[in-house]
């Protein structure tokens, strides 16, 4: 890894545009107190994506924007790159050279780059992951930085040995699917809940579905029906059309029949046509006297006919005036009914809805009922979820936990080599008798693990075996495998004692060690040996004062670690809690105990869930229930307000019709009583005219006798052959025709 430059542009210090170079050999920047040394590998932290501003030696993170002096304002950005060699392709880029940019404004946004092209900051930690220059790396140490590792618990320092393997990738790759996994299952809760909802909503969309269907195959029906309809129409249409088509060409060939023979006696009558026209002449003169008696005749009879038709159409009007009284009185019962009628009927309307305004009072307190209930439910399962997921979370932490400890705990992990050795080669049954390290072997409570561990000290790495043989053949094979030293208890062989002069009434006294742990009994004097000769004092002051009053010949461990051996020397200093073999394995017995009850309670609140969950759908189910009560009702009452409004509208047409018919009645009366004052006029004038058409009818028959005369001369023409047979006045007038003969 080779830095080749930096370029700094408004980064703290760095007001104007500055560029470092960073030559092949080792390169040091030296200077004195507050001349900028540490805001150039602070901007080397920055520029690699470190977000936090107090890791910056700042307190926000506008701090690292240069904040101007006496002699020139503030900037508003301030802009780093890095320029790293990538000539071996370390990083996954076919470029030669990586340049890493990062601008910040002081609005608060953020940009970043690689080689010039825009980028997100995850795109910056993936480039630099597994490089050493990662959020995890060790290529920056600052001030206290290695003391801070060398100090911290193996899992942090887990971190940088990971960076270091070039591991961590895989590591934050684990990280984001166990987030994205824990995202997607809190996704399909979600979609159950949603599933569960629109399960509620299949029944009432079903019911809908069913009346659509069945609406559509009616509608198809009655089309089918009106075109069939429509259909017969036409064909009776069209063999009417072809009958009266028939007819009239029938027809046709009579007119044009009757046309021809027409013409034909129009042709033979030219001869006779002479003669008759004379006698024409002899009979214009009576005609001429008959046409002006007729005339008077006609005129007295047209005024008689004018005069019947009158009195007949006057008494008509009478009688149809007398037959409407009696229908409008008729009517005027029937309106009458059909108002009380329709009265009742609005008297029952109100009272079905003042019924249904008490129901919607009800329908109303349900409703509101069930979303309370529903908010309820909804708030629970809320809480239920997520305290759940909480619950879920904590569980898999700890099972993370409690799966390290137990691969820690099954690979012996803090133990020497030579003792993993004589594991692996006795679970693989190469050896006989092993029973484990003491560590393994001896148990304490929290409070007290660190004194055991501190007093059993090397001795927790020796391992309890059944016999001196057994430890000979464990001892050969480290030889044989050069595989290091290890120390062997044999349980056969190794006797210890109890103190009996223990300091029991100092303050401060805990207890002797041996009687502060816990094992098998058939390793009381294994722990006998290597804890029976040791005191465990609460504090370092409490372990002076206790070694001075016995002579300084007490073996003394206190709470925290500290140690005072017999003869006076003092062993102690820091010591990282939770660290230790012995802590290690309470960690894991308190863990799993913890488990069990995380389990037991996750368990319990996935019962509950599922209860709340269920309760959660009844109360909707009700709710929409309730929702489908409460629009029946509303529809209900729209329709008997609507019907209602409708018949009110009704009585009050049928009592304006009530009245007109009433005055048109008295009306009609009225016209009556006129009409047959009328019709008496009518009559008296009648007798008057035909009277006067008696005399002119007497005129008028002397008058015919003479014409008569003349006509039987012209039928004795009309006989001739080839004659025109038409009919003359007189025959005319016999006949009552009155109408004048063609010239």
């Amino acid at each position: 890894m080779y830095l080749k430059a930096l370029e700094i542009q408004g980064f703290k210090s760095f007001a104007d545009k500055t560029r470092l170079t960073f030559e092949k050999d080792i390169t040091a920047i030296v200077g004195p107190n507050g001349s900028g040394k540490s805001n150039i590998s602070d901007a080397i932290l920055w520029v690699m994506g470190e977000q936090r501003s107090k890791a910056l030696r700042g307190a926000k993170m506008e701090d690292v924007i240069f904040g101007g002096t006496e002699k020139r304002s503030a900037l508003g950005f301030a802009q780093v790159s890095l320029i790293i060699d990538n000539s071996a392709h370390i990083f996954d880029n076919d470029s030669s050279e990586i340049m890493l940019t990062r601008r910040y404004y002081r609005s608060g946004e953020s940009e970043y780059y690689i080689n010039r092209e825009s980028v997100r900051l995850k795109d910056i930690h993936s480039l630099l992951m597994d490089t050493g220059l990662g959020r995890d790396g060790y290529s920056i140490i600052g001030q206290g930085r290695i003391a801070e590792i060398v100090s911290n618990k193996s899992t942090d320092r887990r971190e940088v040995f990971e960076e270091a393997a070039g591991i961590s990738r895989f590591r934050y790759r684990k990280e984001e699917a166990e987030r994205k996994l824990e995202k997607t299952e809190e996704n399909l809760l979600r979609i159950n809940d949603k599933i569960d909802e629109l399960e509620m909503q299949v029944g009432p969309l079903k019911r809908q579905s069913d009346v659509a269907k069945r609406y559509l195959v009616l509608r198809d029906e009655l089309r089918v029906k009106e075109i069939s309809a429509w259909m017969t129409t036409l064909d009776k249409l069209r063999a009417q059309a072809a009958d009266i088509k028939a007819e009239y060409e029938q027809a046709s060939l009579s007119l044009e029949k009757a046309k021809h023979e027409l013409e034909a006696l129009y042709a033979s009558s030219g001869s006779i046509t002479e003669r008759m026209h004379r006698k024409d002449v002899e009979s214009e003169q009576a005609r001429e006297r008959l046409g002006a008696v007729e005339s008077e005749a006609a005129s007295c009879e047209s005024e008689a006919a004018v005069l019947r038709a009158n009195v007949k159409s006057s008494e008509t009007a009478k009688a149809r005036m007398l037959q409407d009284i009696a229908e409008q009185e008729s009517r005027v019962e029937e309106i009458r009914a059909g108002i009380a009628e329709n009265v009742a009927r609005i008297e029952q309307l109100d009272a079905d809805l003042g019924e249904l305004a008490e129901k919607s009072k009800v329908n109303n307190n349900v409703l509101e009922g069930c979303r309370m209930k529903l908010k309820n439910r909804e708030d629970m399962v809320a809480q239920l979820s997520e305290r759940l997921s909480s619950l879920s979370v904590e569980g898999r932490s700890m099972d993370s936990r409690i799966h390290m400890l137990s691969e820690m705990e099954k690979d012996y992990e803090g133990y020497s080599r030579a003792v993993k050795t004589v594991m692996r080669e006795t679970q693989r049954g190469n050896l006989r008798g092993v029973h484990g390290p003491v560590a393994n072997l001896v148990r304490a409570d929290e409070d007290c693990a660190l004194a055991i561990e501190t007093a059993l000290g090397a001795a927790a790495q020796n391992i309890v075996i059944d016999s001196q043989n057994d430890g000979r053949a464990a001892i050969e094979m480290l030889k044989r495998m050069d595989a290091g030293r290890a120390t062997f208890l044999p349980i056969d062989t190794i006797r210890g004692s109890l103190m009996r002069d223990a300091p029991v009434n100092d303050p401060g006294f805990v207890g002797v060690a041996f009687e502060l742990v816990r094992f098998e009994a058939r390793y009381e004097q294994i722990m006998l040996n290597l804890l029976g000769r040791t005191v465990v004092a609460e504090t370092l002051q409490d372990a002076v004062r206790m070694s001075k009053n016995n002579g300084n010949r007490l073996r003394i461990v206190t709470l925290d670690g500290q140690m005072i051996n017999a003869g006076g020397s003092m062993t102690g200093g820091s010591s990282a809690k939770n660290t230790g073999i012995l802590s290690r394995a309470n960690e894991l017995e308190k863990l799993r105990r913890q488990r069990a009850r995380s389990a037991e309670n996750e368990k319990k609140c996935q019962n509950e869930l599922d209860q709340a969950r269920s309760s959660l759908s009844a109360v909707r189910y009700q709710l929409d229930m309730a929702l489908e009560d409460q629009t029946e009702l509303r529809s209900t009452t729209a329709s008997f307000e609507a019907e209602k409004k409708s018949i009110s509208a009704s009585v009050a047409q049928l009592r304006l019709l009530l009245e007109s018919l009433s005055g048109d009645s008295e009306s009609r009366r009225s016209a009556v009583e006129a009409s047959q004052r009328q019709i008496e006029g009518f009559r008296k004038r009648l007798e008057t005219k035909e009277a006067e058409l008696a005399a002119q009818r007497e005129k008028a028959s002397a008058i015919r006798a003479e014409i008569a005369h003349i006509a039987q001369e012209k039928l004795e023409l009309e006989g001739k052959p080839g004659a025109p047979v038409r009919p003359h006045r007189a025959e005319k007038a016999q006949r009552g025709d009155g109408g004048e003969a063609d010239s």
